[in-house]
């Protein structure tokens, strides 16, 4: 499981977390860090990543935060974006190469300047 969340760009220890998130249910920080054997400090910015990405949700019992997995169907909605990025990247890279190639072309045509310095020019 940890290796195809990491293909999809999670980091090992957020693709740790995330398993344990859902196999535990709503955890505070402590477990989540306990239970994936991470550091609370790295655990800090790993589940701050997983909220970025859409996959943690936060909330609140007595005063204290409590984090939950979302729903494993978020992963394929993540892929499906990222394929739309991609495509449209591809797209307009397809549109620049030829610019890109018209830049090598421009350099290949320079002249070449040789510059001889000191008394070598004259053969002494």
């Amino acid at each position: 499981m940890k290796k195809i969340l990491k293909k999809i760009g999670l980091t090992d220890n957020e693709a740790k977390l995330y398993i344990v998130a859902l196999r535990n249910g709503p955890v505070t920080i402590t477990t989540l860090a306990k239970n994936a054997g991470i550091k609370r400090t790295t655990t800090y910015s790993c589940v701050s990543n997983l909220k970025e990405k859409g996959l943690l949700s936060e909330g609140k019992i007595q005063k204290e935060k409590i984090y939950k997995a979302v729903d494993p169907d978020v992963l394929i909605d993540i892929v499906k974006t990222n394929q739309e990025k991609w495509h449209e990247c591809q797209k307009e890279l397809e549109t620049i190469v030829p610019q890109l190639k018209a830049v090598i072309n421009n350099k290949a045509n320079i002249s070449k300047i040789e510059i001889y310095e000191g008394l070598k020019i004259y053969g002494i």
